[in-house]
């Protein structure tokens, strides 16, 4: 890749989610087991440990919602 957005982030067990809708973000983080294990790194993304993966699923199957994934090489 020729021109690099940003900061690159290298950890095995983060993941990172995108999320628009201000409601689900609000259901996503009351979800949240574990205090403090969300990281807010704007508007529209969060960081989280990929064992909170399964929460997240269940609490986005259960407000009708779709999860697109992304992977990089």
């Amino acid at each position: 890749m020729e021109a690099r957005w940003g900061k690159q982030i290298v950890h095995t067990n983060l993941l990172i989610a995108r999320i628009t809708d201000p409601a689900l973000r609000v259901q996503i983080e009351r979800a949240a087991a574990i205090p403090n294990s969300l990281i807010v790194l704007s508007d529209e993304y969060i960081a989280f440990p990929r064992a909170m993966l399964g929460v997240i699923e269940k609490t986005l199957a259960r407000s009708g919602h779709v999860i697109k994934t992304v992977q990089s090489t």
